[in-house]
């Protein structure tokens, strides 16, 4: 009940996200200039390196990406994609943050820049993609990214290069285990839902299972999210004509719902 409540805040918290990087009282107001120059944010996340810390932005709408310093809301560094480009998704692995975006004609384009200097160190170009998620893990002790997308996932190496590609349908949202680099997907048709594990150092696919398939109604994932909690990954689906909550775990049981938004209301007051 309580991940459902958080839920439900959480889309009101990143409408209002500029105003929440001000962590503290006497930092309120730090951030204007920053956010003029770099637009509204769209992405954010945190870097610690030592005893350093960053907060790298990304702007969809001036197509912007920077490292801002947490106190002060000062550029550590600021880069501009090509005109043309839109921000879908950042991350961060290591000494690299990586950045996936979408260009006009349709294409995606997946970089790998340097955590500490915004120095682009490679760029890769995949054909056009419905784009579900960008997964860093680990590999030859350095960093690397799949990309995942609704017709399947490809991996990219160190230098940008292909390491596999797996054609899966349907595929809806996806998780990665930073500790192990194994993927969880979720596939999402107009009547089940299915989950399978994706090695992806390796590159070794288990295919669902058809016990590890659950019927739902249609439209019953029309709007979802992805997480964990325990080592386990789940995906939150949302009905919006009907306002009820399912959650599936990472072998697509149905761990709690149908339930509805109202009763979430009247519990949490």
């Amino acid at each position: 009940m309580l991940k459902l409540r958080f839920l439900l805040l959480l889309a009101s918290l990143l409408a209002a996200f500029p105003s929440a990087l001000a962590l503290f009282e006497d930092e309120a107001g730090k951030y204007e200039r920053s956010i003029r120059t770099v637009g509204p944010f769209s992405h954010a996340l945190w870097l610690t390196e030592g005893n350093d810390r960053a907060i790298v932005v990304a702007s969809q709408q001036t197509r912007t990406i920077a490292s801002l310093k947490p106190k002060s809301g000062d550029f550590f560094w600021r880069r501009l994609l090509p005109q043309g480009e839109r921000i879908a998704h950042i991350s961060k692995a290591g000494e690299l943050v990586f950045v996936l975006s979408h260009s006009d004609s349709g294409s995606v384009t997946l970089r790998a820049m340097l955590s500490a200097s915004g120095v682009f160190v490679n760029e890769v170009h995949i054909n056009s993609c419905s784009v579900v998620a960008l997964l860093p893990f680990a590999c030859d002790s350095k960093h690397c990214a799949a990309v995942a997308c609704s017709d399947g996932v490809s991996a990219f190496g160190t230098k940008g290069q292909l390491l596999f590609r797996h054609g899966i349908s349907n595929i809806a949202a996806a998780f990665v285990e930073s500790a192990s680099s194994v993927a969880t997907l979720f596939t999402v048709n107009q009547s089940h839902v299915s989950a399978m594990s994706l090695n992806l150092p390796s590159g070794a696919s288990s295919p669902p299972r058809a016990e590890e398939s659950t019927e739902v109604p249609k439209g019953a994932c029309s709007q979802y999210v992805v997480g964990s909690e325990g080592g386990a990954a789940y995906l939150h689906c949302f009905h919006p004509v009907t306002s009820t909550f399912r959650v599936f775990s990472s072998k697509a049981a149905l761990v709690r719902g149908p339930v509805s938004v109202s009763s979430i209301n009247e519990a949490a007051c």
